[in-house]
């Protein structure tokens, strides 16, 4: 299935937190007055916030991001919400996911950004067990790789979602159509009007109208394996055209907007030619608050049933660029 078959087997096994060589007088502290670190494992992390490596994640969403997130935002006392269904965005979650305050502390003013030493990796060892286990194949156990995310919030730099291991942003759709409840081989429907339903972050409030192609004479077919993203249309059933109906009806899925690694790294040039995608900017002694969140995003095309047995490890590495602060 997916996201919302909640799982108590996905697990971080290790998660670090460094900065760059040859970057001295920058630490990480994860309360204003608290200690800070040169480098953080998860032995500390354990300490500070208490982090678990056996605690379970489970799928969760950004969707419905604009609840949350507006032009009237304020920094201070705001936490990025996730949510753990695909419905209407009414369920939020509390639990699956590490949400956590991390403090900057530079000895010079500059920019921090991520390094290119940061990783997210699967467990290939711990995947391989589960997949004996379970009978599953181990490269679909290792596409935790993919469908991960870490989201930096700050005061100054606003909301950023990170994606691992892309090239280029996947613009994950936040809606669509899915084979969820049953899990049975067939798109969601509503017996009443025989069509199928749409789910997820769209623009319910503007009352879209949605177009369906002709009633299905038979059950359809489709390739590969049935997740919730992949499943055939019922005999009888009206199939929703979701091409037709962001075309001519008005329909406009929510999509999520991430940036790779290259993108949230420090820029070349030393700044001369801007100053990229910074998590924040530090002055000298003074801590500066950034709200990490690390989770499973579930509607990534990555998050199949499989992935809900996986391990994974994650080394989050940040360098810094010392310079005045020219934005």
């Amino acid at each position: 299935m997916a996201w919302f078959d909640i799982s108590n087997n996905l697990i971080v096994n290790n998660l670090t937190m460094a900065f760059g060589k040859d970057l001295e007088g920058i630490k990480i502290g994860f309360s204003e007055d608290g200690t800070f670190y040169t480098d953080v494992d998860s032995d500390i992390l354990q300490r500070e916030i208490g982090f678990e490596p056996s605690r379970a994640f489970f799928p969760v969403t950004s969707g419905f991001q604009s609840e949350w997130l507006t032009p009237s935002t304020t920094f201070e006392g705001t936490l990025p919400v996730l949510h753990t269904d695909p419905i209407e965005g009414n369920l939020v979650a509390h639990s699956g996911f590490l949400q956590f305050p991390l403090f900057f502390e530079t000895s010079e003013d500059g920019y921090i950004y991520l390094d290119a030493g940061t990783s997210f990796t699967a467990n290939t060892d711990e995947n391989l067990k589960a997949a004996k286990k379970l009978h599953l194949q181990p490269l679909d156990l290792n596409q935790i790789a993919y469908c991960s995310r870490v989201s930096f919030f700050s005061e100054e730099y606003g909301f950023k979602i990170f994606e691992p291991n892309v090239p280029v942003s996947s613009h994950t759709a936040l809606g669509g159509r899915l084979d969820l409840s049953p899990f049975d081989g067939y798109y969601d429907f509503d017996a009443e009007t025989e069509s199928e339903v749409i789910y997820g972050d769209y623009n319910r409030s503007d009352n879209p109208t949605l177009y369906y192609g002709p009633a299905a004479t038979a059950d359809t077919e489709y390739e590969g394996t049935n997740t919730c993203f992949n499943a055939a249309t019922k005999e009888g059933i009206r199939p929703l055209d979701v091409t037709t109906s962001e075309s001519l009806g008005g329909l406009k899925i929510a999509t999520e907007t991430t940036y790779t690694l290259a993108e949230m790294m420090a820029p070349e040039g030393g700044g001369r030619l801007g100053v990229g995608r910074p998590l924040v900017y530090c002055y000298a002694g003074q801590p500066k608050k950034v709200l990490l969140t690390i989770y499973v995003e579930g509607w990534d095309y990555d998050t199949v049933q499989a992935v809900s047995a996986s391990s994974f490890n994650m080394n989050i590495v940040f360098t810094a660029l010392m310079m005045p602060k020219v934005d």
